[in-house]
């Protein structure tokens, strides 16, 4: 049994599974991560630890996959404190690494402070929160 501090917040990455099929994003691979963490996301709501909500962002990390896309999909049917994973940033010196993830980052940073997501954000009636924030 593990102790965690009063402000312990975890990700917790099961989401249901017609969800899932909805969003159209991923499916084996969404379906595989929330049927494995199932599991332990009953437990840990059951030991009364705070986390989220659904759990949405797995994507095939594709470089012909469309961002905006996905992100719509992301936030289709919108619930209170879900959580999307990615991955943005700029690396200059990730540039040379072979891997999928860190290739497409600067896509998923550039998509993210551009005024489409804020206007998506702004249809969709959601807002970004830290978790301390979340209900």
């Amino acid at each position: 049994h593990c102790r965690l501090g009063p402000n312990a917040y975890v990700r917790l990455c099961d989401e249901s599974a017609l969800g899932i099929w909805r969003r159209g994003i991923s499916v084996p691979r969404a379906l595989i991560i929330s049927l494995l963490g199932r599991r332990f996301a009953h437990r840990a709501r059951a030991d009364g630890l705070r986390g989220n909500r659904g759990f949405r962002g797995v994507r095939d990390f594709d470089e012909r996959e469309n961002v905006a896309r996905l992100f719509d999909a992301y936030l289709s049917a919108p619930q209170a404190n879900m959580m999307i994973m990615c991955h943005p940033g700029i690396d200059e010196a990730a540039a040379s690494i072979d891997d999928d993830i860190h290739a497409l980052r600067p896509f998923e940073y550039e998509y993210l402070k551009s005024d489409a997501f804020g206007e998506l954000m702004y249809r969709r009636n959601v807002a970004l929160v830290t978790p301390g924030e979340a209900q």
